[in-house]
């Protein structure tokens, strides 16, 4: 990966980049303040459900073609990004936008 991706995935984590190079029972460990032995599949779904009694989630959606539009036209919010950089589509993408 690029040193730009592993930058936002670890902005994304909230954790500094040395932490994305360690073993996942480690990193799980620490974001949980527990020993690393004691995280389980349990465990992580506790503290999921907890969160998801705190804050609001958001279901994102893919749109990877004109006929995965529907559900866009029923959600809450929408984020628009056009990943292809060829300007014919650059143009179409905007024009939806």
């Amino acid at each position: 990966m690029s040193a730009e991706t592993l930058t936002a995935i670890a902005g994304a984590l909230d954790v500094d980049l040395p932490s994305l190079s360690r073993e996942p029972r480690d990193l799980w460990a620490g974001m949980l303040g527990v020993d690393p032995d004691e995280v389980t599949p349990e465990l992580i779904a506790t503290k999921t459900d907890d969160l998801k009694g705190k804050y609001v989630t958001v279901r994102l959606d893919v749109v990877e073609c004109s006929a995965d539009l529907r559900p866009a036209f029923e959600a809450e919010a929408i984020h628009f990004e056009c990943i292809p950089k060829d300007d014919g589509i650059q143009d179409v993408a905007a024009e939806l936008n």
